[in-house]
């Protein structure tokens, strides 16, 4: 099974798109440190990684995401970069599948706190409109006029994987001719509320270990300059991952995230295309990235030059 990479972009604190992903990959930036107050922690802020939203009116209109909780404003701003240049025509057939750990848990966390504040007849409309995970797959849709089919799958760390075989199986029965998958999390309260109770409040100065939002977007098609194969078993070449024995993993420039494999693929894309030099690696085979958690079953796939 082989898919291609057309194209792929980087979201998170390090900034917005392929240069901002390279520049941090090459150590030439590092990503800011946010602090937030928890909800019953008053006097402890917690550090993370924030996604850096500030050229979402760049691309699109405030008025029309002014009512999008964060996950969603991630998963519009990467679907933006990827589909500036396509023509509508191209768009209305593209498949949208959406992959995320968290979904929009923080903005049904945020509508429950309004149903226990306010009772169900004043609960907040605007945040029950964002409570189900497919509320960010649903505003790209509309936003960018796509008629295709459209998945949100919320695996935690095996999303990503599960959203590449979606996108064979589509591409394979011809129901598509590119899909475009969007990996995309934000950090739910009740997540950073949870690491600052069992682990205590994380070290800022090492942002591999910091919480942290943002995403990555692939445009998946028929032949493309990179090749993406799965592998049954481990290449001789360079692996990214998230953990285990000899996986070089890049959490410093985009934090402690659920959809972390995006960020190890798009790393790989970006040493492949030459945006980035990982230093001395044979990339002449290709690079492996682990799309799933460790200890999970194996989701690992070569990453090529096609």
């Amino acid at each position: 099974m082989t898919l291609h990479i057309l194209e792929w972009s980087a979201l998170g604190a390090f900034g917005f798109g392929k240069e901002a992903f390279a520049d941090a990959l090459a150590g030439r930036t590092h990503p800011p440190v946010s602090w937030r107050e928890l909800k019953g922690d008053r006097g402890h802020p917690f550090p993370y990684l924030k996604a850096d939203l500030s050229r979402l009116k760049d691309d699109l209109p405030p008025r029309a995401t002014r009512r999008m909780d964060v996950f969603g404003r991630i998963a519009a701003m990467l679907a933006a970069d990827l589909l500036r240049g396509m023509p509508e025509d191209e768009r209305r057939d593209l498949g949208l599948i959406v992959s995320t750990g968290f979904g929009s848990f923080s903005t049904n966390m945020e509508f429950l706190d309004s149903v226990i504040a306010q009772g169900a007849a004043g609960a907040s409309p605007m945040l029950f409109s964002s409570t189900v995970h497919n509320s960010a797959q649903a505003a790209v849709t509309i936003l960018f006029g796509l008629q295709g089919p459209a998945v949100t799958l919320s695996a935690f760390d095996s999303s990503l994987s599960g959203a590449f075989l979606l996108a064979d199986a589509w591409l394979a029965a011809g129901r598509v001719e590119k899909v475009l998958v969007l990996a995309s999390d934000d950090l739910p309260a009740l997540e950073a509320y949870h690491r600052l109770r069992s682990t205590g409040i994380p070290d800022a100065t090492k942002p591999e270990g910091l919480p942290a939002e943002g995403g990555t977007a692939f445009l998946i098609g028929r032949s493309g300059p990179l090749s993406l194969e799965l592998e049954k078993e481990a290449g001789a070449g360079p692996i990214f991952g998230t953990s285990g024995p000899g996986v070089r993993c890049h959490a410093r420039v985009y934090g402690r995230i659920a959809c972390a494999p995006g960020f190890e693929l798009a790393a790989a894309a970006a040493a492949l295309e030459g945006v980035w030099n990982p230093g001395n690696m044979d990339l002449d085979g290709g690079v492996d990235v682990e799309l799933a958690p460790a200890g999970g079953v194996p989701h690992r796939r070569r990453l090529r030059r096609a």
